[in-house]
């Protein structure tokens, strides 16, 4: 572990001491194109805007319970829920990337991410748009047609995704049509959705602007910098070599009865006292006919199961059919390195622990809602403890390159008016390799994926 630590440390003195942050990110920079003269007069000059160009709004019209309105502008594109007066959530672009701005109402201000990206904000999948996709289909549409039935695939399913829905959900739609309104100024989508219709409007064509300038005192929004030990949480959990104590809850406490092994190639369960460990390992072999060691071709992930696993004697056993075709195990099973939270410590505060649950390093702490219904289905604690209501996650950082290092995440959750705690410890970080598993990687993955 001081090995790979130190590695670490190195790594993050390289990415916290070398970048330099612009912060520029306010109305005031992006008045260029603003209120420049745009003239529009069909429905094709509309369409052939939003393919051009990176200011205008979007928004829904009736009451469809994804009530929202986005506003695109060249360095920043925000979004409206409901009937609220102030932007949910915002994309910032400076000359650093692009970060992700939100108004928090549990903290009551808005609160700014890491980069999402390095690129500006149009150069990424961060939000669904039209600017510079479709100068094809363009092509293919008469200059004077009034009313448009829109037939293009990739089309549908941005405008889906632009409603707040799964891109894949376009197969649903009965019909897209788009007329430009020279009374409104605007070009009006209706779209028809399994028999229920609804109504878009695009306008304020160069003129869509927001008073970034107010939300805060300076008019300036800054990435977030995550904290030495949140990156070194980050980096180290998306290492995917590490053990996870597994708790047996009960009413009179939660008792420890065995460990998680999560290894990039494997996965496994040991509890105490047990010769016998079960998981599950990806494999990629082609298939070998004759020997000792034949075998059919292999591709997956497949249940794996060991007697005196830790002995020369261990006597392994491998399904014959994968449980999945994904021969990655850390998608597969979903590893804590895919947590929400740790691309967003911005949304957690500092920590000192309670009476029970004492911070042994650098504690922080979040009651944000959907982090937590994010760590619950990781964990499976929705499953396990059925009925509960989330309540807050706290992390206890303790990693100093020894022995004893940890990080410890509890849980807290509601069941009915008593509140509980369910602990769930990482420990051993580069050190979660079982020699058995280890050589069945070896043998049956031959083929680089």
């Amino acid at each position: 572990m001081k090995r790979l630590l130190i590695k670490i440390t190195n790594l993050l003195a390289i990415l916290l001491g070398g970048v330099a942050f612009s912060t520029s990110c306010s109305s005031s920079s992006d008045t260029t194109l603003i209120n420049q003269e745009v003239d529009i007069n069909t429905t094709k000059e509309a369409l052939k805007f939003l393919n051009e160009n990176r200011n205008y709004t979007f928004s829904y019209e009736g009451d469809l319970l994804r009530n929202h309105q986005y506003i695109f502008n060249e360095y920043y594109v925000g979004r409206y829920v409901d009937s609220s007066e102030s932007l949910t959530y915002f994309y910032c672009s400076n000359s650093g990337g692009t970060f992700k701005v939100e108004f928090s109402d549990l903290y009551g201000r808005y609160i700014t991410s890491e980069y999402r990206s390095n690129n500006n904000v149009w150069d990424t999948n961060l939000i669904p748009h039209y600017y510079q996709k479709f100068s094809d289909y363009l092509e293919t549409i008469e200059d004077d047609v009034d009313e448009l039935r829109i037939k293009n695939t990739d089309f549908k399913r941005t405008f889906i995704m632009m409603m707040g829905y799964e891109g894949d959900s376009f197969i649903d739609i009965d019909s897209l049509l788009a007329q430009y309104d020279n009374d409104s100024e605007s070009l009006v989508f209706t779209i028809t959705i399994k028999s229920k219709t609804y109504i878009y409007r695009v306008n304020n064509f160069n003129k869509t602007t927001f008073d970034v300038e107010n939300l805060l005192p300076t008019g300036i929004f800054k990435p977030y910098v995550p904290t030495y030990d949140e990156q070194l949480t980050k980096t180290l959990m998306s290492a995917n070599n590490y053990f996870q104590g597994i708790y047996q809850y009960s009413e009179t406490g939660n008792g420890y009865v065995g460990n998680n092994v999560f290894n990039p190639h494997y996965f496994a369960t040991v509890y105490n006292g047990s010769t016998t460990l079960t998981g599950y390992i990806s494999l990629h072999a082609e298939e070998v006919s004759e020997g000792s060691n034949a075998h059919p071709a292999l591709n997956g992930t497949y249940f794996v199961s060991v007697q005196n696993y830790n002995s020369s004697n261990a006597v392994p056993s491998i399904n014959s059919r994968p449980i999945s075709d994904n021969n990655d195990v850390t998608e597969v099973m979903n590893y804590p390195n895919h947590l929400l939270l740790l691309d967003n410590f911005h949304r957690f505060v500092s920590w000192n622990g309670t009476e029970d649950e004492q911070v042994l390093g650098t504690g922080i702490y979040t009651e944000d809602q959907e982090i937590l219904f994010d760590f619950s289905k990781n964990f499976a604690l929705d499953t396990a403890f059925e009925g509960q209501k989330p309540d807050s996650l706290g992390i206890d950082i303790n990693i100093n390159g020894t022995d004893d290092d940890s990080i410890i995440f509890y849980y807290y959750f509601y069941y009915g008016t008593t509140k509980y705690v369910y602990p769930i410890p990482f420990f051993g970080f580069g050190d979660a390799n079982i020699p058995v598993l280890d050589a069945i990687y070896q043998t049956y993955h031959t083929i680089e994926d």
